[in-house]
């Protein structure tokens, strides 16, 4: 599947195997590219943990396909900084709140909540304040 397709830096970068899973070539390749230059910055487990237990829900009929998830709110607040590059992460999410009737979320949202995940620790590191800076 193409949107399952490995990037270079997956061949390079030690990571937590659930990532090589997740149908968004750009969150894999901003999730390496931190993990390359700060490896202990994302706490991989918590990460991984929070997808599993419902932050991006799969409703579509298809795992491999990106506009089968939805990012909670919660999940958007607190990770949604490494969607940055993948805009069909946003666009499938609000297909899915639209289908329920509820506002869409909008690029704010992602990663805009205080006290949530690595906000703190973050914002000295060069990549990701410019991807913060971004949204």
């Amino acid at each position: 599947m193409p949107s399952l397709a490995p990037i270079d830096l997956q061949k390079s970068v030690p990571h937590h195997p659930y990532i090589d899973l997740i149908p968004y070539p750009g969150l894999r390749r901003t999730l390496l590219e931190i993990l390359r230059e700060h490896p202990n910055s994302i706490n991989q487990v918590e990460l991984c943990y929070d997808i599993e237990s419902g932050g991006l829900r799969l409703w579509g009929q298809y795992s491999w396909l990106p506009d089968s998830y939805e990012l909670t709110v919660e999940f958007a607040a607190k990770w949604g900084f490494l969607f940055r590059r993948d805009p069909e992460a946003l666009t499938a999410t609000n297909f899915w709140r639209r289908q329920r009737g509820e506002a869409p979320l909008r690029p704010e949202h992602f990663g805009s909540t205080h006290g949530h995940g690595y906000r703190g620790r973050f914002r000295d590191l060069k990549l990701v304040g410019l991807l913060r800076d971004d949204l």
